[in-house]
């Protein structure tokens, strides 16, 4: 996962690597993780999105059967994603507050995941130009990165957030 960004050839050798030992041993969690990690590195490397979202969906299935939940959210929050960029918003927003109900009903505390979900609904609803709904979710989004002290949230979705005021006519609040 650490190489996700640089080195996305590597993360799926690794997950491969760590899948293959997984199911040898029968550990779900880290095959659930490893499905996950194949589906970054599928995606990073510009596979279809099918397949980036078929190792996702792999992941889920591993996780919903022990109950790991992070990684079940992670991996629906990726979903969104490959969704937006193939600007299927509607699909992308099902998928965001999937995850979301699944992180609220059964992870207690809040984490960048979470804040990145917020944001992430703020965006898909901005892009449908529901922007009151867009910006209640970049509230959210904030206001955790503040309780957490993730500056790098605001480096995310600030712009984003401004657009969406703009497209408000709140333009003094979009300037502060």
């Amino acid at each position: 996962y650490a190489y996700r960004r640089t080195s996305p050839d590597s993360v799926l050798l690794f997950a491969e690597e760590a899948y293959r030992i997984g199911a040898k041993i029968k550990y779900k969690k880290g095959t659930a993780v490893a499905f996950k990690n194949k589906g970054i590195a599928h995606y990073k490397l510009g596979s279809p999105s099918d397949t980036a979202i078929h190792f996702y969906e792999q992941s889920i299935q591993f996780a919903k059967e022990i109950g790991e939940y992070y990684t079940w959210v992670a991996s629906r929050n990726n979903i969104a994603l490959i969704n937006i960029y193939d600007l299927n918003y509607n699909l992308a927003i099902e998928c965001f507050l999937e995850a979301l109900d699944i992180y609220e009903r059964h992870l207690v505390d809040p984490t960048q995941l979470l804040a990145l979900i917020y944001g992430n609904l703020g965006f898909s609803y901005h892009k449908l130009d529901q922007n009151k709904k867009a910006l209640m979710y970049y509230e959210r989004c904030f206001e955790l990165a503040d309780e957490l002290d993730l500056p790098l949230i605001y480096s995310i979705y600030l712009d984003e957030q401004v657009r969406t005021k703009m497209a408000l006519n709140l333009y003094e609040e979009a300037i502060e």
